[in-house]
C-alpha cells in the first residue's frame, strides 16, 4: 500500500501455478508488468500499468516500501533447481509517478 492510498500490484506469472512437480513449475508469461490499483477511481479504470520490469520474477518474490516513497523490488524462486535460473539476486527500485510529480 502506498502512502497515496493506491497499491502496487507486481510480480507472478500470468498464467499456470506453483505446488506441481519439483523442478517442473507450471508457471508461464512472467506477469513483468507492475499494476496500480485505485480503491477510488470509477468502475473499469481501477487499474492502471505504470511500468514494466525487465526482470521476471515468480514465485518468492517480494516488495517492499521504502521510507522514501520508492518500492524495491527482489527476489525470485522459479522451482527450476537449477542453478543458472532459479535464483535472481538483482533488486530494483521503482519510483511511483506520485513521487515525481505529488499526484
Amino acid at each position: 500500500l502506498q502512502p497515496n492510498g493506491k497499491m502496487l500490484i507486481t510480480n507472478g506469472a500470468r498464467l499456470g501455478y506453483t505446488g506441481g512437480n519439483i523442478g517442473l513449475p507450471n508457471m508461464f508469461a512472467a506477469a513483468n508488468d507492475i499494476f496500480q490499483y485505485d480503491p477510488e477511481a470509477p468502475v473499469g479504470s481501477k487499474f492502471k500499468v505504470l511500468a514494466a520490469s525487465s526482470i521476471r520474477r515468480f514465485y518468492h518474490s517480494v516488495t517492499v516500501l521504502a521510507a522514501d516513497g520508492r518500492t524495491l523490488i527482489a527476489g525470485t524462486d522459479e522451482a527450476t533447481y537449477t542453478p543458472a535460473t532459479s535464483y535472481e539476486h538483482r533488486v530494483e527500485a521503482f519510483t511511483p509517478p506520485w513521487l515525481l510529480n505529488g499526484t
